[in-house]
């Protein structure tokens, strides 16, 4: 026995070490593909959402925007659920490098799969419209969700700059009130010359988007409104004036996936 192999033993005898049984092993490699599993669920949820949130912004606005179309294409990225998806194609190239056998791959083949994988996923959740449900279910059980993952509230919280969102409160003799994502009401005057989308809901607490111009502080005339959701519908020129919110032509919204951080209006 050579001088190597009996310092082997002597240190084993010494500290006393005893080899791991297998299920040690193979729990470790269930583990492994437990988190591979999980973070490929996750990851493909993140990629639907950026799909989803990217898909419903309103894209044509850039293109009257001219040199400002950029600053509207970078307020309108999901940036959190981008930097959830690279996590999550992260983790699974790093759990499937402790496969087994996942030393034997190139590590580019293993993190090119890894990011096909999460985006054919992503993209049938998609395709399915579970993206859409995912992101309702999220809106009314996450206070903090549309804050922290909603892009298209740092495009459309922008008054100066013509963009206003809100919940529409009550109606005006020339519009309607609006209480905006920082909690301030606003006078949104209406004309002959707004625009209304097909599918925006006049309802106490719906959700809309506003293109304008503001007056003054508390004063914003409209050029066009739309549905905070946009999920299909054209845009009507000279629709409703002031749409009639009085007794008998008017209740309020019903099913309208909509929470913080606009704050209840009955308080």
């Amino acid at each position: 026995m050579n001088s190597a192999s009996e310092k082997t033993l002597e240190k084993i005898e010494q500290e006393q070490i005893t080899p791991k049984p297998k299920w040690q092993f193979s729990a470790r490699q269930y583990s492994v593909w437990t988190l591979t599993a999980v973070s490929l669920i996750l990851g493909a949820l993140a990629f639907s959402l950026i799909l989803y949130l990217i898909g419903s912004q309103n894209w044509d606005i850039r293109q009257t925007m001219g040199s400002n179309s950029l600053r509207w294409i970078l307020l309108s990225l999901p940036v959190a659920w981008i930097v959830f998806f690279g996590l999550f194609v992260l983790l699974i190239y790093y759990n499937v490098r402790h496969f087994k056998k996942g030393y034997k791959y190139p590590a580019y083949l293993i993190g090119a799969s890894a990011l096909i994988t999460v985006i054919f996923f992503g993209s049938l959740a998609a395709g399915l419209g579970l993206h859409q449900k995912i992101h309702d279910l999220f809106v009314a059980r996450l206070p903090f969700y549309q804050q922290v993952f909603d892009a298209r509230i740092n495009a459309w919280d922008r008054p100066g700059d013509g963009f206003l969102a809100g919940r529409i409160d009550h109606q005006t003799a020339d519009g309607f009130s609006l209480h905006d994502f920082t909690n301030h009401d606003w006078l949104v005057k209406t004309d002959s010359e707004t625009e209304w989308e097909d599918s925006v809901k006049f309802v106490i607490g719906e959700p809309v988007k506003v293109v304008g111009e503001k007056i003054d502080a508390n004063t914003f005339q409209a050029q066009e409104i739309r549905p905070w959701e946009r999920r299909g519908g054209p845009v009507r020129p000279g629709g409703p004036v002031r749409p009639d919110f009085g007794p008998g032509n008017f209740s309020p919204a019903r099913g309208v996936n909509f929470q913080p951080p606009f704050e209840s209006l009955n308080n």
